[in-house]
C-alpha cells in the first residue's frame, strides 16, 4: 500500500513551507492532491517528489538570476574601449592572415 503524507510533512521532508506547497497548488505548477473527509490535504510519494523536484528549479532559476542581474549591473563598455577592442581583432585578424599567407609560401 502506497504511503500517504500530510501537507506538514511534505513540509518537514522537502524543506518547504506548507503555506507556499498551497500556493504551488493555488498557481497549477503542484497538481491538488485528495482529501480526507475532513479536508486535510493527502500526499502520495509522487506528490511530495514534485515538490521537492519544484523546489530545486526556483533555486536554481534563482542562481540564474542571480547571475543575469550580476552582468546586467556591468558598467557598459565606451565607444573607445569598443573600438580599442574592434582595432585589437582587426590586428589579431590580419597577424593570422599574414601567418597563413607565409605558411603557404614555404611550401
Amino acid at each position: 500500500m502506497a504511503r500517504i503524507f500530510s501537507i506538514s510533512e511534505v513540509a518537514r521532508a522537502t524543506g518547504v513551507a506548507a503555506k507556499t506547497i498551497r500556493y504551488y497548488e493555488e498557481i497549477g505548477v503542484l497538481p491538488a492532491p485528495s482529501r480526507t473527509v475532513s479536508g486535510y490535504r493527502q500526499y502520495d510519494e509522487p506528490g511530495a517528489q514534485r515538490v521537492r523536484f519544484i523546489r530545486r528549479r526556483i533555486a536554481e532559476l534563482q542562481l540564474l538570476q542571480g547571475e543575469l542581474e550580476r552582468v546586467l549591473r556591468r558598467p557598459l563598455a565606451s565607444d573607445h574601449e569598443r573600438r580599442a577592442g574592434c582595432r585589437c581583432l582587426d590586428v589579431e585578424t590580419a597577424r593570422k592572415a599574414a601567418l597563413t599567407t607565409d605558411a603557404g609560401r614555404d611550401g
